[in-house]
């Protein structure tokens, strides 16, 4: 479910990840962790 929730955000965004994590409501790192967990290219390129 993170993981669809992420890759959502980050759609939204066109792969910003300072936005996506603002929407989500968490820090750029903890995007940046849940993206490396995930194995979500940093491109975006999912």
């Amino acid at each position: 479910m993170i993981l669809i929730t992420i890759t959502q955000a980050l759609e939204n965004h066109q792969g910003n990840r300072e936005l996506a994590a603002a929407e989500l409501g968490i820090s750029k790192t903890t995007l940046w962790r849940y993206m490396k967990k995930y194995r979500i290219s940093s491109k975006f390129n999912v």
